[in-house]
């Protein structure tokens, strides 16, 4: 029989258990006090805002124009979108669709015709 039935029994002493009995060093607190606070908040900080000065836009006068322009055109856009019912959308579409020559029609697919 290959099974021995109780407890597992080790060889030799007991391993001793790590760090047993050693206490953790506590860490000193790096507690700023409201005096050195205030200190450090009115050294950092300017006497005038006047020395303030704004970050410039990156953009380009073009680029500028160019967003005008497109904000224009979307707003036209949206405001032609909203005045137009769904039966003139659809008009509209069908009276495109006349104007347009031969050459856009979708050619019938035969299997006949290949």
């Amino acid at each position: 029989m290959s099974y021995i039935p109780g407890k597992l029994k080790l060889k030799g002493a007991p391993l001793p258990v790590a760090n047993a009995g050693v206490k953790k060093q506590q860490r000193k607190s790096n507690t700023i006090t409201s005096e050195k606070l205030v200190a450090s908040v009115a050294a950092t900080q300017p006497d005038n805002n006047a020395d303030i000065v704004l970050p410039e836009d990156p953009r380009t006068p073009a680029q500028i124009a160019y967003e005008k322009a497109m904000a224009k055109r979307e707003k036209q856009r949206v405001k032609q979108m909203a005045t137009q019912s769904h039966r003139e959308k659809l008009e509209n579409f069908n009276k495109k669709l006349a104007n347009m020559t031969d050459i856009h029609d979708i050619p019938k697919v035969d299997p006949r015709n290949q």
